[in-house]
């Protein structure tokens, strides 16, 4: 053991005890750092097109989960689509009018 690194012996641990230095290990920033740069997502503009496929995709979400409660409530498969259809349609339709 050296300065209260290491081991106390090198016995049974499959090394040699020799204790050195990581050099890979990387420094955390400091608050000053941190503070001083600036972030690069605050100014970007965000891309339309990803946005409107995040709005689809939760609109196909919902529709996911209104044929499941329908499904646990009982519901013809026929009704069910039919619903769910008139949703999505509505839900688009709402979505290209605030475009």
């Amino acid at each position: 053991m050296y300065n209260g690194i290491g081991l106390p012996t090198p016995r049974g641990s499959g090394t040699s005890g020799y204790v050195q230095k990581n050099l890979a290990h990387k420094r955390s920033h400091t608050k000053a750092q941190i503070v001083s740069e600036p972030d690069p997502n605050i100014d970007k503009p965000k891309n339309p097109e990803l946005i409107l496929h995040q709005k689809k995709r939760e609109i196909e979400s919902r529709c996911l989960r209104l044929r499941k409660e329908l499904e646990d409530e009982g519901w013809e498969e026929s009704k069910i689509e039919k619903e769910i259809d008139a949703y999505r349609k509505r839900k688009l339709r709402e979505l290209e009018e605030q475009k």
